[in-house]
């Protein structure tokens, strides 16, 4: 099939490479290069990377206007895919027979509506959440479902180890939406339920309070597992990747550590923590058998 591949994340970027495995004939149309970085020189969208290693034609856009409109209609696209794109597209795409426009979100909508499914999911503590196949609407994440297919979120899972398991099934899924759209069966169908949304973390999310329970905590620094949950220690940031609530007794006040042997456990408000793996600033990342090594007070305050 020939397809035109929409995509600025990361999260798409093993189903650009299953799609370029199948053979299929892909564009991709993705962000023009942004700014990034301490020197802030320009860089292209993760996507464009990947597919400049696969060979993969690129298109690079800032906006999606009659120029680009033109140009995709002439390709002969059989199918668009849409999957962390990063703009809005125009109804002249989304409301178009052919090619026919899907877009994939990691949650099962109405369910987490929004730029942040996976992590609001994890934040919260849900028990499952998965990936939907929609129709495009001019209200995001609001289009009828193609397909739709659940996934557990295991105790264990932070968001490293889930994003695989969502990207597997999305690929599972473009399959099954593939042999049903040639041999002419695609049907849609209302989004049924309470929505609920997912918005971007705000810059005070991405920081600790230690007041509140463990299992809170926890979940947080599962749904931060790439970027580290942040807290300090003394002047310095500390990045925060793995934790585990601890059978240890609720004596520790909140933010409270103390080293034990090769073990680091913290208070909160309610439960305690044991910390599997962390950073503090100007060191690399390490697991608390490392750190406590290093450490000079076997007993302190975090986010003091």
């Amino acid at each position: 099939m020939k397809i035109a591949f929409f995509s600025s994340g990361t999260f798409g970027l093993p189903v650009l490479e299953e799609l370029k495995k199948e053979s299929h004939e892909i564009v991709l149309i993705t962000k023009v290069d942004a700014p990034s970085g301490r020197g802030l020189k320009l860089q292209p969208s993760p996507s464009a990377v990947v597919a400049e290693v696969l060979q993969i034609p690129i298109v690079k856009v800032n906006s999606l206007k009659s120029d680009f409109i033109e140009w995709y209609f002439s390709q002969g696209f059989d199918v668009a895919i849409v999957v962390d794109f990063g703009f809005y597209i125009p109804k002249q795409l989304f409301q178009a027979d052919e090619p026919v426009m899907v877009n994939i979100h990691p949650s099962l909508l109405p369910k987490y509506r929004g730029p942040n499914p996976i992590r609001r999911a994890i934040c919260r503590g849900e028990l499952e959440t998965g990936v939907t196949l929609i129709k495009i609407s001019e209200k995001m994440d609001e289009g009828d479902i193609y397909l739709q297919e659940r996934v557990p979120i295991d105790p264990d899972d932070d968001y490293v180890s889930l994003n695989p398991k969502l990207q597997h099934v999305t690929m599972e899924l473009l399959r099954k939406f593939f042999l049903e759209l040639k041999k002419g069966n695609l049907r849609a169908f209302p989004q049924l339920g309470a929505p609920s949304y997912a918005p971007k973390f705000t810059p005070d999310e991405l920081w600790i309070d230690w007041q509140k329970p463990a299992h809170d905590i926890q979940n947080q620094v599962r749904a931060l597992a790439d970027v580290g949950a942040k807290t300090t220690l003394g002047s310095k940031l500390v990045k925060i990747f793995k934790v585990r609530v601890s059978g240890m007794e609720d004596s520790l006040p909140p933010g409270h550590y103390v080293a034990e042997k090769e073990s680091l456990y913290v208070g909160t408000g309610q439960g305690s923590l044991e910390i599997l793996s962390l950073q503090q600033e100007g060191r690399k990342k390490q697991d608390a058998a490392s750190f406590v090594k290093g450490l000079r007070e076997k007993e302190g305050v975090f986010g003091a």
